[in-house]
């Protein structure tokens, strides 16, 4: 519907009549409202524009900014004209003076200080907004909160880390920098090195009587190292599988031994513990034989549900008498967030001398 025509005098010298006057004051008038209610604005008596943001308008897209005067990790701000309530979707933007050392909070026309947060319901970190940086957010009445829909100052949400520092996930699915104890090396030895050693019918080690090692039974029992006679499980004479060849003279005897090794046992020996639960080990693996035995050391992938060889030997000697001694170095990856769990296979009987064992020499 077109805007109501104004009257104009055709002829200068007759003036228009107090009815034409009002009328077209009425016009201008309706013009001027409506565009104040279509615009969200209104107009100074000069005809200029006036600034009448509200709270009603910050509720679609429109953005209003202040600076900050609050201190660290509380920002406040004064908008004009001044909001008594935050309306769920608003939008304000503010410089801040100061960076956030921790979780931050926004109070707006000191209606209340609300949690800053990102990714939804995520609280800020050190550094995600820095001084002088224009912050925008938006106010989420379900959760209570004033979301930062603009870039953080820190672009991956994480506190920035210093020379010599490490990256990894942490407990909550997040990337955080963390120290090792030699934050200098690539490779963390063991102050003293853990070994196992199952030679004839016997079992050695350095922690034997070690509490905090255990020995994992196939049944799921446990034992201290120095329980000899609950280490050794037969697999039978009729062990056939082909990745594990044996003599048909001695092959009656096959035995093994699942070890079980926590973060908590590892981390005074090398690394500390952040090194411990993110790194694998590094293996010295042995194997002695005089016929065609095969021995086996693995590491049981939780992924898989799977024993994952590290290390095999099979002497493969035709003469049956000369000896043969296999040794390797192997990283071992680390497979389970706690533990590592290493299973030792092979073949041995009181009266020959075949043996297989492994160190731990630290961490990589």
């Amino acid at each position: 519907m077109p805007a109501a025509d104004l009257t104009f005098r055709k002829d200068l010298t007759v003036a228009l009549s107090s009815t034409q006057v009002d009328s077209n004051f009425e016009v201008l008038r309706d013009f001027s409202n409506g565009l104040e209610t279509l615009y969200n604005t209104s107009f100074n008596q000069d005809g200029t524009l006036k600034n009448s943001l509200t709270a009603v308008n910050l509720k679609a897209d429109a953005v209003y900014y202040a600076a900050d005067t609050g201190t660290t990790d509380e920002y406040a701000i004064t908008l004009t004209p001044a909001i008594t309530e935050y309306i769920d979707g608003m939008t304000v933007a503010f410089k801040a003076n100061t960076a956030n050392e921790t979780e931050a909070t926004l109070n707006v026309n000191a209606v209340g200080a609300k949690p800053l947060t990102k990714r939804k319901d995520v609280p800020l970190a050190t550094g995600d907004i820095t001084s002088g940086q224009i912050v925008e957010a938006r106010y989420d009445s379900t959760l209570g909160v004033f979301q930062v829909v603009s870039q953080l100052a820190n672009q991956v949400g994480m506190s920035l880390g210093t020379t010599g520092q490490h990256v990894r996930v942490n407990s909550e699915n997040a990337l955080e920098f963390y120290t090792p104890t030699i934050a200098e090396a690539e490779f963390y030895p063991h102050a003293t090195p853990y070994w196992f050693v199952a030679h004839k019918d016997t079992a050695y080690g350095t922690d034997k009587l070690d509490q905090e090692v255990t020995v994992t039974i196939e049944d799921g029992t446990s034992a201290i190292w120095g329980d000899t006679e609950n280490l050794f499980m037969n697999l039978g004479s009729d062990l056939i599988d082909a990745t594990l060849p044996y003599s048909t003279t001695y092959g009656d005897n096959h035995k093994y031994v699942d070890l079980v090794f926590d973060s908590s046992k590892f981390k005074t020996a090398g690394g500390g513990e952040d090194i411990n639960e993110s790194s694998g080990l590094f293996f010295l693996c042995q194997s002695m034989d005089t016929d065609n035995r095969t021995h086996c050391v693995s590491v049981y992938n939780s992924t898989l549900q799977k024993y994952v060889p590290i290390h095999t030997f099979e002497t493969g000697d035709p003469k049956y008498s000369d000896t043969g001694v296999h040794t390797s170095f192997v990283s071992v990856p680390r497979m389970e967030s706690s533990q590592f769990r290493i299973r030792v296979v092979w073949t041995g009987a009181a009266t020959l001398g075949v043996g297989v064992g492994f160190k731990i020499l630290g961490h990589y």
